[in-house]
């Protein structure tokens, strides 16, 4: 009898445990389209922006494959700016735009700079950004929105701590 107690209780706690388990880690690719939707129907989630040939992007894209399996229940959507036609005429300008997506971002975001941005998003609106990427510490630069970051005084973040 106690053999079958034992067995009933063991049995119902792995079921128990099995049914809470989260989805793993997702990273998915949408375009400004899906993320001012996003932003409209007032949800909280992450997005960040990367373009291609980006060493810091690549530095994180490695970083994230090589730990992903850790973190279940992670959602990241991301944004490929590098068709978005960014410019600046002077250092302390803000970038400019000569494409739809490219503006639209910059709308959201008008102290946009650097690659990967991460953007944490709470009931449609931003919050708060992670930026760039330190692939010795596995962190990023968590800044104001107001400003261009400034990585001498901005709050070092563990990606995964700053995402979750």
């Amino acid at each position: 009898m106690k053999k079958l107690k034992f067995f009933l209780i063991v049995t119902m706690l792995i079921t128990m445990c099995s049914c809470t388990k989260k989805e793993p880690y997702q990273q998915i690719e949408i375009c400004m389209d899906e993320l001012k939707e996003k932003i409209e129907n007032k949800e909280s989630f992450n997005f960040m922006v990367i373009r291609d040939q980006c060493d810091f992007c690549q530095a994180l894209k490695n970083y994230i494959d090589l730990t992903s399996q850790e973190h279940d229940g992670v959602i990241l959507y991301t944004i490929d700016s590098t068709d978005f036609g960014f410019k600046r005429e002077k250092e302390e300008d803000l970038l400019t735009s000569d494409t739809e997506d490219g503006q639209a971002l910059l709308n959201l975001c008008p102290y946009f700079l650097y690659t990967p941005s991460i953007y944490t998003v709470e009931e449609g609106k931003i919050v708060t950004s992670g930026i760039g990427f330190d692939d010795l510490s596995k962190t990023v630069s968590v800044w104001d929105l107001d400003s261009f970051v400034d990585f001498n005084e901005a709050q070092q973040v563990e990606f995964w701590d700053f995402i979750s």
